[in-house]
């Protein structure tokens, strides 16, 4: 997968392309009124009491990586039956402010639609955005669509944050070999 730094000269926020899993679809105006920005899985923490430390210390690391492991399973299950789980990842620019991508279909300029995407994180973090459409222009195959998200939470827009910094922190790392 290569990925690379675009320039933020002109913007707000720093951007990257990378790939990414999602859906996108067009908004009515009456119902983009009440739309916000939100975690696309429940995040109501599961209330269990942690089990006691087990005194080896390769096992007890074991059991850890083995419950992270069973947490991105069960996130996974649990959107099996969403759009979301049946796409393939695409090239996207994306930043805090917005994204970027190619679409089969065209969106008027000034419209709203929704997002729903995978980031992939360990474990993986399921969002719904919404954003403006700011830019539509036909493409060979299809359209090249820029989206300027807006109502987003200050938590949402540092998932996004996150995944934008560990993508640049990989590339940095890749580059010095």
């Amino acid at each position: 997968m290569t990925t690379r730094l675009e320039s933020s000269e002109k913007r707000n926020f720093i951007r990257v392309e990378t790939f990414l899993t999602f859906t996108v679809r067009p908004v009515s105006q009456e119902e983009g009124r009440y739309l916000k920005a939100r975690y696309a899985i429940d995040m109501i923490p599961f209330t269990m009491p942690h089990p006691h430390e087990v005194s080896d210390k390769a096992v007890n690391e074991w059991f850890l990586y083995l419950n992270a492991k069973l947490d991105v399973i069960l996130s996974l299950l649990k959107h099996q039956q969403a759009d979301i789980a049946c796409e393939l990842p695409r090239r996207v620019n994306i930043s805090e402010g917005g994204m970027s991508f190619s679409h089969d279909d065209s969106f008027a300029q000034g419209s709203t639609v929704e997002i729903k995407m995978m980031l992939p994180m360990f474990p993986p973090v399921f969002l719904i955005v919404y954003g403006s459409v700011v830019s539509c222009r036909k493409e060979n195959d299809g359209y090249q669509i820029g989206v300027s998200f807006h109502d987003m939470e200050e938590d949402i827009r540092d998932e996004i944050f996150r995944f934008v910094f560990k993508i640049q922190r990989d590339m940095l790392r890749e580059k010095r070999g």
